[in-house]
């Protein structure tokens, strides 16, 4: 487990079902060990992931879900690697369960 600053991990991202993805479920993410699951969120809203038939996609779907990680669920605004996540794990997508929350 490297955790030298500026490190990069690669993750896996497994997105829950209802979700439309230009890939098959999961998608695969080279991310600096800082970063937070916000910008992970936002990296894949960028890649097309989201929620709901495509003419009704919210944008902001992706970026208002939550990342788990071993079952607990990421806080937005703490780097990856102090929530203990690693080069090599894997991370689950859901949505949120209702507006505005995460």
């Amino acid at each position: 487990r490297d955790l030298r600053p500026g490190g990069v991990l690669k993750l896996t991202v497994a997105v829950m079902p209802g979700a439309y993805v230009r890939t098959a479920g999961q998608v695969h993410i080279r991310t600096a060990e800082g970063e937070t699951p916000v910008q992970v969120k936002q990296r894949l809203a960028e890649a097309g992931v989201a929620w709901g038939p495509p003419h009704e996609q919210a944008a902001e779907a992706a970026i208002s879900a939550r990342l788990v990680f071993r079952g607990m669920v990421l806080h937005d605004e703490v780097p990856l690697s102090k929530q203990g996540v690693a080069d090599g794990s894997s991370l689950r997508l859901i949505p949120s369960l209702g507006r505005g929350r995460l």
